[in-house]
């Protein structure tokens, strides 16, 4: 896959070598350890609570107007992922409309260390929605430019991305992700604090009965976990990471894209956008900007 990308950039830009296309990608989406290294370590047992930002500082969230935010701080409904210096990922349905900045490097939305514009966004082009309130998580992946590149610290620091990460193996159904965002439910209701809870993979067989009587149709482009009573994403974690960690560096497994309903915290689970079957959609994006803005 790597070989026909480069082909198709060569034709576009002539005097680029594969060489040089391969070294720019890997400058352009790190690699650990400029990556997925929180600056502490999550060393207790997280079920909903209050986190600090040095756990997940690539968890941002997205504001749509330009309100005074220390006023007016909910006025977002999104979260995202900072995966470089100049990008977030977050979902589809999350950048329309669009937001018009980012907050990073804080887990309370009043106290928040960088405001960041954005300068443009980008939608899977496949992606569409099943009506106003129930997705199937089809394509709901986005891509944000941030307006200005930002600067690593101990509180904004990018997670890697599965297919970054030299012999990657998917996770099986006895794994537990880590959701960060600032969603609340009947059971978690912090309202301006970012908490994080444990979601575990749900068989996606169990999953298919689960939203088959809801006419969604499930794909290999999504995966299920969460059931939990009073553990799960919820309102304001659209777009936001579900992580998990191997050998010390914390990969960006999924997007909370859906639930079955309005709920949440129930036994149903929820669906979230598997992010290791877009790394083609991924890498064209960013790699366009590499070569032809030079904002990367």
């Amino acid at each position: 896959m790597m070989n026909i990308v480069c082909i198709f950039f060569l034709y576009i830009v002539s005097n680029i070598s594969c060489t040089s296309y391969i070294g720019d990608l890997q400058r352009s989406l790190p690699v650990p350890p400029k990556c997925g290294l929180p600056t502490s370590i999550v060393k207790r047992s997280v079920g909903g609570g209050p986190t600090s930002v040095s756990h997940f500082p690539w968890t941002v969230f997205l504001i749509y107007d330009d309100l005074n935010i220390e006023n007016d701080p909910e006025q977002g409904f999104c979260g995202g992922s900072l995966i470089n210096s100049r990008y977030v990922l977050t979902a589809a349905h999350c950048i329309d409309p669009e937001p018009v900045s980012v907050l990073l490097g804080t887990t309370d939305l009043r106290n928040y260390v960088r405001y960041v514009d954005v300068d443009k966004v980008l939608a899977n082009p496949r992606y569409y929605q099943l009506s106003d309130t129930v997705f199937d998580g089809l394509y709901d992946i986005g891509l944000i430019q941030l307006a200005v590149n930002v600067e690593f610290s101990n509180s904004i620091y990018p997670i890697c991305l599965p297919f970054q990460i030299e012999n990657y193996e998917p996770p099986n159904t006895n794994t537990t992700f880590l959701a960060s965002g600032w969603g609340t439910t009947k059971y978690i209701n912090y309202k301006y604090i970012l908490t994080v809870v444990k979601v575990k993979l749900v068989d996606f067989e169990e999953c298919f009965k689960v939203f088959s009587t809801q006419d969604q149709t499930l794909h290999s482009k999504v995966f299920c976990a969460g059931g939990t009573i009073g553990t799960d994403t919820c309102f304001k974690d659209s777009g936001s990471p579900v992580v998990r960690e191997i050998n010390g560096t914390w990969i960006l497994e999924g997007i909370v894209s859906s639930g079955l309903d309005k709920s949440c915290g129930t036994l149903n689970p929820a669906l979230y956008t598997k992010v290791l079957k877009y790394e083609k959609w991924i890498r064209e994006q960013i790699l366009n900007d590499f070569y032809f803005s030079g904002k990367v």
